[in-house]
């Protein structure tokens, strides 16, 4: 087996620096190893209130080691910090029973107010303009985890209504309303009316169900090797993070989007239900690498094609997924890409914002029909293309006329003829073909000429074969040259071309060519 680079207990020693210089719930940490084959990955950390720690298979335990000491500074910390060092903590709230979830069932339901929380301490009423969190006997918000986000919506009764901002839950499952008091007074032992946001919850669970699609088009075009390293769903996209070696080709995104599509046409029912873990795994359902489950586990379903343990809320028909759309696929980490993508609504956005820059592109070019865009596109291009040759017909011209003039103010330095020159309007192309005038004059000669167009400077250097024998070397000049004015470059001992940055030093670079020269060529 290869060297263990990165052993356990190096891993250790990260999460010991997470928990001790970060805002790090350990509980939040996952162990991954994402190749299953007990090699070490540096470990990363991920956006999104989540750590993945990369290590040796089977190891995954370690840091739950570290969880009870963990909690136990954090604690230690809040005494002595602000307001709101204690979320998360489940010590000023111990005393509450864990909050019933019924957002499967039901996106409204009544609920009595047991605790609020402001400014880090327990409070009996909260008034308009309060923030606060809101701790109910029941609710209907589904709280973030398993890299779905938190719901909003509003809590209310005949005396307050309140905007619930976000959803979390602590460590003793009590469910966090982060919220602020709208309107009125809300007051302990009260009863609400608490209703989540149904359009936004309705993205989410097709973003979710989504998501369970991707993965598994991802293993049925790319291989089983891939495996979920991270996700984050919203009501606006799924973002998913998956173990594989390289980019994916546009033929395969295509494939992957086809296969989800199908799929979602089919409209194929999805079932969640409860099972004893050991059911779920003869079902073949995948589990996040890492994760501790319980003797039950919540199992998502989409016929034989998808099955995942899973607490997040989906659909109940593929159907409703609506259309799914890849935006783009990129690398976060080594060995692990990240796909963007749309559903539903997002892909309609999507299309509308390309049809608006292509109708945008059109009037641009005063087309009548936005379908001529590629070929007055293509004949624009050509169009270009000609005149770029005559512009450099007429450079070359032009570079003839104006070397003939420089050799007036040439300078005999050791033996060998300098000039220098400053052109405005000048391109990279333009220089290079002065460069070419200056070398059929004269085999002495050791020419510098800088030019600048749109705010770029481009510096040339060219040295004839007499000037070389001397000693004279183009591609040494032009990076001495061009480090005074903030540049750098180089380049063959004959000719050479380099980039400068402060356009203010160039008379001053191109007045040290001589010295330079001096240096390198001796008399």
């Amino acid at each position: 087996m290869e060297e263990q680079i990165f052993t356990n207990e190096v891993i250790l020693d990260w999460l010991h620096y997470y928990a001790k210089n970060t805002a790090l719930d350990l509980e939040h940490v996952k162990i991954l190893d994402i190749t299953r084959k007990n090699k070490n990955i540096i470990p990363t950390v991920e956006s999104h209130k989540t750590t993945m720690v990369f290590t040796n298979a089977g190891q995954e335990d370690i840091f739950y080691r570290l969880m009870k000491e963990q909690k136990e500074r954090a604690r230690a910390a809040r005494k002595n910090a602000g307001a709101d060092a204690w979320a998360g903590e489940e010590d000023i709230l111990e005393d509450l029973p864990e909050t019933a979830f019924v957002g499967y069932q039901t996106l409204e339901t009544t609920a009595k107010v047991l605790a609020i929380v402001k400014n880090g301490e327990r409070v009996s009423s909260a008034k308009e303009g309060d923030s606060v969190i809101v701790i109910l006997d029941q609710t209907s918000f589904y709280a973030e985890g398993g890299g779905q986000v938190g719901d909003t919506g509003i809590l209310k009764n005949s005396g307050a209504l309140v905007n619930v901002t976000d959803t979390t839950k602590n460590q003793t499952k009590l469910f966090l309303h982060h919220a602020f008091v709208a309107k009125g007074e809300l007051v302990v032992d009260e009863t609400v009316t608490a209703s989540v946001h149904s359009m936004l919850r309705r993205d989410i669970m097709c973003n979710h169900t989504a998501a369970h699609l991707l993965q598994a088009a991802l293993r049925n075009v790319l291989g089983d090797h891939v495996e979920q390293a991270g996700q984050m769903v919203n009501d606006k996209e799924v973002r998913f993070d998956f173990t594989h070696f390289s980019a994916l080709t546009p033929e395969e995104i295509t494939k992957v989007e086809q296969e989800v599509n199908l799929i979602i046409r089919r409209a194929i029912d999805v079932e969640c239900r409860e099972m004893p873990i050991e059911e779920a795994k003869k079902l073949g359902a995948m589990a996040l690498f890492g994760e501790k489950y319980g003797d039950i586990v919540r199992v998502v379903s989409v016929d034989d094609y998808s099955r995942e343990f899973c607490g997040g809320t989906h659909v109940d028909n593929t159907s409703k997924i609506g259309m799914f759309k890849i935006v783009s696929e990129s690398s976060v980490a080594a060995g692990v890409r990240r796909i963007e993508a749309v559903t539903g609504q997002g892909v309609m956005n999507l299309l509308n914002s390309s049809l608006a820059s292509i109708q945008q592109a059109a009037d641009v070019l005063k087309l009548n029909n936005p379908h001529d865009l590629v070929k007055k596109s293509e004949q624009i291009m050509a169009e270009i293309k000609d005149k770029d040759r005559i512009i450099e017909s007429l450079q070359s011209k032009l570079a003839s006329i104006q070397v003939d003039g420089m050799f007036e103010n040439a300078k005999e330095v050791n033996g060998v003829t300098v000039i220098t020159a400053l052109f405005s309007g000048t391109s990279s192309t333009g220089l290079r073909n002065m460069c070419d005038k200056v070398k059929e004059h004269r085999s002495d000669i050791v020419a510098v000429f800088a030019g600048i167009d749109n705010e770029k400077a481009t510096i040339a250097a060219v040295v004839g074969k007499e000037a070389m024998e001397k000693g004279a070397h183009a591609g040494k000049i032009v990076k001495q040259v061009a480090q005074i004015a903030g540049g750098n470059g180089g380049g063959k001992p004959d000719s050479a071309m380099a980039g400068a940055k402060d356009l203010n030093m160039l008379d001053e670079a191109l007045a040290a060519v001589e010295k330079i020269v001096a240096e390198m060529v001796k008399a």
